[in-house]
């Protein structure tokens, strides 16, 4: 009867599998973030992030798990420069740290060193009226199409972003 909770029908054959996951380890996380903004000029925004974390799990079978599960440091540098009263170039540049390998071992794929990567974004727009921007995107132009992270608790297909250009127009009712 608790199939039919779930809409599957009762009285025939299926299979159902309760999984239970969570994270039951005792680990300590440290780390500093640094953000901050400033206008060179009335027409120019500069923003910088960086960010550099510290693991401690304790016992050595924790810290396998935990070491190398997360990058240790990300920083990046974003510009934005208004270009007259219309039109404005926006600049995203980011470096993320790779992965070790030592993450959750459940799943074999975790067992692949993930490659610190530096990223790069470009925007493009213009405001042709006081409702319609029009810009043109690219986005991880320094990509080097590699894996980026690793399934928390369920094996999942690689996720590999690739190099995106794209047009976008965005409609603002008054």
């Amino acid at each position: 009867a608790w199939l039919a909770a779930y809409g599957l029908p009762t009285g025939q054959p299926g299979l159902c599998q309760n999984l239970s996951r969570g994270n039951y380890l005792q680990v300590r996380t440290r780390g500093i973030e640094l953000s901050t903004e400033w206008r060179p000029l009335n027409y120019w925004r500069l923003q910088f992030n960086a960010s550099r974390m510290w693991l401690d799990g304790g016992s050595i079978q924790t810290s396998s798990l935990v070491y190398g599960s997360s990058p240790t440091y990300q920083g990046s540098l974003r510009s934005s420069v208004d270009i007259g009263e219309s039109q404005e170039f926006d600049f995203w540049w980011r470096r993320i740290g790779g992965l070790d390998g030592h993450g959750n071992s459940a799943w074999p794929i975790a067992a692949t060193p993930i490659a610190a990567r530096t990223e790069l974004d470009l925007r493009y727009a213009v405001q042709m009226d006081k409702s319609l921007e029009v810009s043109l995107t690219a986005q991880d132009l320094l990509s080097r199409q590699q894996l980026q992270f690793y399934a928390d608790y369920m094996p999942n297909l690689p996720v590999i972003p690739r190099r995106t250009v794209y047009i976008q127009a965005v409609w603002r009712s008054q």
